[in-house]
């Protein structure tokens, strides 16, 4: 048992080294410190001041720690930062590659994302939009949550230049989502309508160009006179196009005349100029364009004059210019310029494409090597892997025995213990049953001598009534010898009542046991009832409360009864005395309720 949980434990250790994250070699704060290092050497404010074969020699000096793909990143990443501050992209780009063909297995999911967008900006410079777009999309999958933001703008710019206007207007959404500062949500409001403004729709470009504005209005000390300008530039572009030439360029006007118009940007004077030549040509007015041409050609660096596309709008501007002007010598010596400019862009443009398609296939190529040297990887491991597993089956099954053999003897235990549980359990019971037994016959005998108690003071109780009446009918014959004593004389009359008085008696024992028995034909259970509420009574009080239940008057009770009334009432007196009848109640109205 204990070797399966401890091989059980192995394979998930094993199971999470492999599910672990790879880990960077080399991080950002290590290569800041690095270029720090560069720049204190030779005292620089950018590693593009200095001369490529000094940084190869000092890179071997600061990055060396004995880990050769700890210094080939850093190496690359450093180079990257170098090509990079020399804006030279095709070298720029070629580092990146590389690191992530070659060294994507020691990056981090965050790094090869970061790296993945890079390569996609780098292509986006050289104008291979497809495959910036492809790149932008790997890269959605593995950067951090901080970057998706400028993630999101690299996807509109791009779907711009492919002129898939909806998808670029969807990404400039997500953008505006995402900024939380001023300068970023008001570029991204601004390049939402640009692109309205190139899908025709000109009402929207409208509705964001002003939403734009009334941001601007709302915090201009945040946000600098460069992004004033551009924005008041594309709405005069939008009046221009939807007919108001007028209005648009006197807010070109306007800008050129504003006060801030002179610190803004080189690159954005341009623009403006370049837009004012477009407004008065469209107007026919030669002299102003070519006011506003002049300053367009005087804002063109040295770079520029030599071959650009500011250079060839320059000369198709001058075109134009010339042509309105009725110079038909200069137009045509402009377009053959034109055409001669746009012949050497072209040309670069080719070679740019094909450096980009070397280093493309470069990146492949790796790849495919890359997938060669895991294929052979891939054949170890699964040589390695057929020893483990045999090895493991057998550990299993030397493992599943000595679990059978433990689980069986655990069961017969279990076995054991349950019948002798049982056995303890019966026994209980059998206990717990003669206990309760016990108790039983000992209720048993205890209500028996209780109902036995009951039984001995029920004689008890029908002696005493017995005396009780014998002492009332002694008592009833001493009074009328009394009576007879006291009125002397002839008493054999007396005696002759007397008599027939004990002979009635003897009559009226034999009516009153009949009157007993046949009582609860006239009331039922009215005997059993005056027996049980007042078991104290006599005999002949229960007689006499019968008789009263029949409706017998005193009268007819004493007759009967063979006694004067006076001791009817007296009875009846005694009788409400002994059942605790309130005096205002009549005997008969109590025993009636009964």
């Amino acid at each position: 048992m204990s070797k399966i949980i401890s091989s059980f434990i192995f394979i998930l250790i094993t199971c999470g080294a492999f599910g672990q994250q790879n880990k960077s070699v080399y991080n950002d704060q290590e290569q800041s410190q690095h270029k720090k290092s560069i720049k204190n050497i030779y005292h620089l404010k950018n590693l593009g001041e200095l001369s490529l074969p000094k940084l190869n020699s000092v890179l071997n000096e600061l990055v060396y720690n004995g880990d050769e793909i700890h210094d080939s990143i850093a190496k690359l990443r450093i180079y990257r930062s170098y090509y990079w501050s020399k804006k030279d992209l095709i070298n720029g780009l070629k580092s990146r590659v590389k690191l992530l063909a070659q060294y994507s297995d020691n990056l981090t999911k965050e790094e090869i994302g970061s790296a993945q967008m890079k390569v996609g900006q780098s292509y986006y410079e050289l104008k291979d939009y497809q495959l910036a777009l492809s790149f932008y999309k790997k890269a959605k999958l593995n950067i951090i949550p901080s970057d998706n933001e400028e993630l999101s703008l690299s996807f509109g710019l791009v779907y711009l230049k492919l002129e898939k206007f909806k998808h670029s207007i969807a990404a400039f959404n997500e953008v505006k989502k995402l900024s939380n500062k001023p300068k970023k949500l008001l570029s991204a409001i601004n390049s939402l309508g640009f692109v309205k403004f190139l899908n025709n729709d000109y009402k929207g470009a409208e509705e964001s160009y002003y939403e734009a504005l009334n941001m601007f209005s709302t915090n201009s000390t945040k946000i600098d006179s460069l992004h004033f300008a551009i924005l008041q530039s594309n709405i005069a572009s939008l009046e221009i196009k939807t007919g108001n030439l007028k209005k648009g360029r006197q807010r070109l006007l306007d800008i050129v005349n504003s006060n801030y118009f002179e610190s803004i940007a080189k690159f954005q004077k341009q623009e403006i100029f370049m837009k004012c030549a477009r407004a008065f040509l469209m107007s026919n007015d030669c002299l102003k364009t070519k006011k506003y041409l002049d300053h367009y050609g005087n804002t063109l660096t040295k770079k520029q004059k030599r071959s650009s596309k500011e250079r060839l709008l320059y000369l198709e501007l001058k075109t134009s210019c010339h042509n309105i002007c009725g110079e038909n010598k200069l137009s045509k010596l402009a377009f053959e310029s034109y055409l001669s400019q746009l012949q050497k862009i072209n040309k670069r443009e080719l070679k740019l494409s094909n450096s980009a398609g070397t280093i493309t296939s470069l990146l492949y190529e790796n790849q495919i090597n890359l997938a060669g040297s895991h294929l052979k990887l891939e054949k170890q491991s699964k040589k390695d892997l057929k020893i483990s597993h045999s090895r493991l089956i057998m550990l299993f099954t030397l493992s599943s025995i000595l679990f059978l053999v433990f689980s069986g003897l655990l069961l017969i235990w279990f076995i054991q213990k349950r019948k002798v549980q049982r056995r303890n359990d019966a026994l209980l019971k059998l206990e717990a049953d003669l206990l309760n037994e016990k108790k039983m016959s000992h209720v048993l005998e205890k209500q028996m001598q209780e109902k036995d108690l009951e039984n001995r003071k029920l004689e008890m109780t029908q002696i005493l009534n017995e005396i009780r009446d014998n002492s009332s009918l002694s008592e009833e014959v001493t009074n009328r010898l009394q009576q007879m004593k006291k009125k002397g004389g002839d008493v054999q009359s007396d005696i002759a009542q007397l008599l027939e008085f004990i002979k009635t008696i003897n009559r009226n024992e034999e009516f009153n046991k009949l009157i007993e028995e046949k009582s609860d034909l006239l009331h039922s259970g009215f005997r059993d009832k005056i027996g049980l509420t007042f078991s104290n009574l006599s005999k002949s009080e229960t007689q006499l409360l019968i008789l009263i239940r029949l409706g017998l008057r005193t009268k007819e009770i004493a007759q009967f009864k063979n006694v004067e009334t006076t001791s009817v009432r007296t009875l009846k007196h005694r009788l409400k005395t002994k059942m605790n009848i309130p005096k205002e109640v009549e005997l008969f109205d109590f025993i009636k309720k009964l």
